[in-house]
């Protein structure tokens, strides 16, 4: 049974301190877990990446948020359920933060649109955090550290820090790693407004599912589970497409969301 299981059940928080390992054992775990789930090489000719994210509680899904990158040129595009089920549909530069937004085909005035692109900036940071961790090991800002003291022959435990805003939700998460697989088995974290004396969050990490990307296979996990907790999250109906159509970056028109159902 992984540490992290029994740290949570117990109520304990139990989050390990970071050893003082030099950075090529942190870095050397990292570099495996990134390969394991493409690498640079594959991951810099993804073209384009689209998926759902939908966070589950108990046995309900709450609203699925759905997700179209443009990796080559950072444009992106996101549909959002409405409050009548119609979706809102926001366009936007991931480079910028500036775009445009509609609700049921109709362009939303300035003021509002911005509201509902930074929304979607942070969704876009949050949601894609947990689809795609094992490939953002190696951004700016990233600093990575072995915990031997909390590592085993199966396991082992990366600290994981962001020191720049808009890159990760937290600041701060400690990855589970199974040494034979190089996969994220599980990983715990504070929240952003989480008091320090509780329990870190904890997720098992499952479901992983290998896709091609154009020059080679992306290996994800699509379901995260939480320890203790009838929460789950849910980031699949992953696609690597190598084109899409013409207007999906610039219509205002859902593409990607359900038909609304007919009242009548």
């Amino acid at each position: 049974m992984w540490k992290l299981r029994l740290f949570l059940l117990l109520g304990l928080c139990a989050v390990p301190a970071a050893g003082a390992q030099p950075d090529a054992v942190a870095d050397s775990v990292a570099m495996r877990l990134y390969e394991s789930a493409g690498g640079a090489a594959i991951w810099s000719r993804v073209p384009y990446v689209k998926f759902n994210y939908t966070h589950v509680i108990g046995p309900t899904p709450a609203r699925t948020i759905r997700h179209l990158w443009n990796r080559r040129t950072n444009e992106y595009r996101m549909e959002l359920p409405g409050p009548t089920n119609e979706p809102y549909v926001v366009l936007f530069d991931l480079d910028t933060r500036q775009g445009t937004a509609f609700w049921n085909g109709t362009e939303l005035e300035d003021r509002e649109a911005r509201v509902h692109v930074q929304d979607a900036y942070r969704r876009f940071v949050h949601d894609s955090f947990w689809l795609l961790t094992s490939l953002k090991l190696f951004e700016p800002g990233v600093e990575r550290t072995y915990v031997a003291d909390s590592s085993d022959a199966e396991t082992a435990v990366l600290h994981v820090e962001f020191s720049l805003q808009g890159y990760a939700p937290s600041e701060e998460y400690w990855l589970y790693v199974d040494r034979e697989s190089n996969l994220i088995r599980q990983a715990l974290y504070w929240g952003p407004h989480d008091a320090r004396d509780q329990p870190p969050r904890g997720f098992v990490w499952a479901d992983y599912e290998r896709h091609w990307g154009g020059s080679g296979y992306v290996y994800l996990s699509t379901f995260k589970r939480a320890i203790g907790r009838p929460h789950a999250i849910r980031t699949d109906k992953l696609q690597f497409p190598a084109a899409v159509a013409p207007d999906m970056f610039t219509s205002g028109d859902p593409k990607l969301s359900p038909p609304a159902p007919d009242p009548n």
